[in-house]
């Protein structure tokens, strides 16, 4: 549910995921670290950040304690998203290439792939756009080799991203139009819509407004909803 972008109905399963682990005696921290991190994503996309973080760092802590290197890395990855959206992006980008250093060390190159994503991201709004590239490049290798369409996707955009702040707007509405269509295509809601305000805000930059209002119809109903 989350990850489709329902996020009004994403509440309540791990509330009762919790209430089944309080009642048995086998489940441990570890069981309701999972819950967690569903809990941390679900605030992140509602910008309950002060919530996502603490309960991204709650799950770290325990991921940690059991030893428990993959859900670490998760857990800490949302830690590293938070800090994008709080817009300190200099200490999001030291994170992050923490936590890439230490997927490769225990050689999870999804979680490097994710963590080389965020960082790109957080070099276009620092400003050192001859950063960014690289790691978008080592993290679309790992999605086309994995097979991850939604990752190539959200990569993909970014690149799009990166193209607007360079001043190539054509380039950035070709990027950003398909990640706009292709998450449309898998009912990926809420991706999909933040891909449409992206994609009006090049074309205003490219005076193109005649494109906008379609373009932006049912957004808000679209945001309201979830």
């Amino acid at each position: 549910l989350f990850l489709l972008g329902h996020n009004r109905h994403a509440k309540e399963p791990p509330r009762r995921a919790n209430a089944a682990f309080d009642a048995d005696p086998l489940a441990t921290d570890w069981d309701r670290a999972q819950g967690s991190l569903v809990r941390a994503n679900t605030y992140v996309e509602t910008h309950r950040l002060d919530g996502a973080s603490a309960e991204a760092l709650w799950a770290a802590a325990i991921f940690k304690a059991f030893g428990d290197s993959r859900y670490f890395l998760i857990a800490s990855l949302i830690e590293g998203g938070i800090l994008f959206m709080r817009r300190e992006y200099r200490s999001a980008a030291e994170l992050l290439d923490r936590i890439a250093g230490e997927a490769e060390r225990v050689g999870d190159r999804l979680h490097v792939a994710r963590a080389r994503q965020t960082a790109g991201n957080c070099y276009i709004e620092l400003g050192e756009h001859e950063k960014a590239p690289a790691y978008f490049s080592e993290a679309l290798a790992v999605w086309e080799d994995m097979g991850l369409e939604t990752e190539r996707v959200r990569t993909n955009w970014s690149i799009g991203v990166l193209r607007k702040a360079m001043g190539d707007l054509d380039g950035a509405i070709e990027r950003i139009d398909d990640a706009r269509r292709t998450f449309v295509a898998l009912g990926v809601v809420n991706d999909a819509a933040i891909a449409r305000l992206e994609l009006a805000e090049v074309l205003l930059l490219a005076e193109r407004p005649d494109e906008v209002p379609e373009l932006l119809r049912n957004v808000v109903v679209s945001f309201t909803s979830e």
